[in-house]
């Protein structure tokens, strides 16, 4: 008998630690959710959420790329229009891939290569073709912007290789920004577009999914996010490693030059304290072993003032300033690499 009574007690407490745990767990969800909404990971609100994500994008039928833009859209974000061609580019309708007379180039990225928050004539794709084709009447460019906001190092391989190569380029463009090895969906774009995991929806599962990736950024970055991300070794780095790997096997099915663009962090007031110098060298190296020439733009940015190359103070895309130095530079390069008669069919 006495047995029994003890074993209806321990089960007894055993409810009463599971319910209390319940409770403080229910408790904290609900404050958080109340007070202290955790934005990391969070799951989009797609009926409210009307950035220019729904709009202009969809979700894509390539393998491993969860969205891209859809053709034939438009729409005013912040004052600057943005539309898209029958092909789902933010540029002008292109001449038909089987058609030859011009020398195309793709340019692949992120963000930063589609030009967010500027014009589309001020985007550095769409100002080095008017460039290349003012300077020669021998040939004609096309420059074919497939930068999609969003998108990292492993997204660019996949359009290389499903959309870039159609158009059988003479040149292929990689744009690169410090942010470009995340792998997890925490640009806006990506959140959109996922299937979420069912413990996203929780308030305190995201506070604890947030504190271990600060634990890793410390860890592997020294507490700098950037530093974490191209942390050798580290999940992010290796997918960077992994794609320019198979950017190079595409390329070279084609024999086709690929062009590295590596763009600098433009939040810092102070280029002389520029803390990312030692990335850049890292993305260069990885990409010279590779056969990719490379352009590091930082000596070009730091030649004005931080708030003349970004887009806006907070948003470190490049102004229109930013891309014209990008245009420029692209252009010395291929005019020094690749003259009119040699780049020519």
């Amino acid at each position: 008998m006495r047995d029994l009574f003890s074993g209806k007690g321990r089960g007894a407490n055993l409810l009463l630690v599971v319910l209390s745990v319940l409770l403080v767990v229910g408790g904290t969800e609900v404050a958080l959710g109340l007070f202290y909404p955790i934005d990391y990971l969070q799951v989009p609100d797609k009926a409210s959420d009307d950035l220019f994500k729904g709009a202009l994008h969809r979700s894509s039928a390539v393998p491993g790329l969860s969205f891209e833009l859809a053709p034939n859209r438009q729409k005013k974000y912040e004052g600057v229009w943005i539309r898209t061609n029958s092909l789902g580019m933010r540029d002008s309708e292109p001449a038909p891939a089987e058609d030859d007379a011009a020398s195309r180039i793709v340019v692949l990225g992120d963000s930063f290569t589609f030009g967010f928050r500027v014009d589309v004539d001020s985007t550095f794709p769409d100002l080095l073709e008017s460039r290349l084709n003012e300077e020669t009447t021998k040939q004609r460019f096309e420059v074919l912007n497939l930068g999609v906001s969003g998108y990292n190092t492993r997204d660019a391989a996949l359009v290389l290789e499903h959309k870039g190569l159609l158009w059988q380029p003479d040149v292929v463009i990689l744009g690169y920004s410090l942010n470009d090895p995340e792998t997890k969906a925490v640009q806006p774009l990506n959140g959109y577009f996922q299937e979420p995991a069912v413990w996203q929806r929780s308030n305190l599962a995201r506070l604890i999914a947030k504190a271990r990736r600060d634990l890793e950024v410390e860890l592997w970055g020294g507490g700098d996010y950037y530093s974490y991300l191209h942390a050798e070794g580290h999940k992010n780095w290796d997918s960077v490693v992994r794609a320019l790997d198979d950017i190079q096997t595409l390329a070279e099915s084609q024999q086709i030059p690929v062009l590295v663009v590596i763009f600098p962090n433009m939040l810092n007031r102070r280029w002389s304290a520029y803390p990312y110098s030692d990335l850049h060298r890292q993305v260069a190296e990885v990409s010279h072993e590779r056969g990719f020439a490379v352009i590091d733009l930082l000596d070009r940015f730091s030649e004005y003032p931080a708030r003349a190359v970004r887009v806006r103070r907070g948003d470190p895309h490049p102004s229109p300033l930013g891309h014209a130095l990008a245009a420029e530079a692209i252009y010395e390069w291929i005019a020094t690499e690749f003259p009119p008669a040699e780049v020519s069919r």
